[in-house]
């Protein structure tokens, strides 16, 4: 019975954050976060997918 207990209270919680994280005034705020982690971290995700090919190269030969 407690764990349906505790999974009920989880169930509230999740809703009641899931509702507060979209409201109207946050909107804007998680746009450019959104943004930043996206657009901004490129750079980033084009340097190691450099590495992984650069890595994966010589594995793949062996299979050739």
């Amino acid at each position: 019975m407690k764990v349906i207990d505790r999974l009920g209270a989880v169930a509230i919680f999740f809703a009641f954050a899931f509702l507060k994280i979209f409201r109207r005034r946050q909107m804007g705020e998680i746009i450019q976060q959104v943004f930043y982690i996206g657009a901004k971290s490129s750079n980033i995700v084009m340097l190691v997918a450099l590495f992984t090919g650069i890595g994966a190269r010589p594995a793949s030969f062996s299979t050739l």
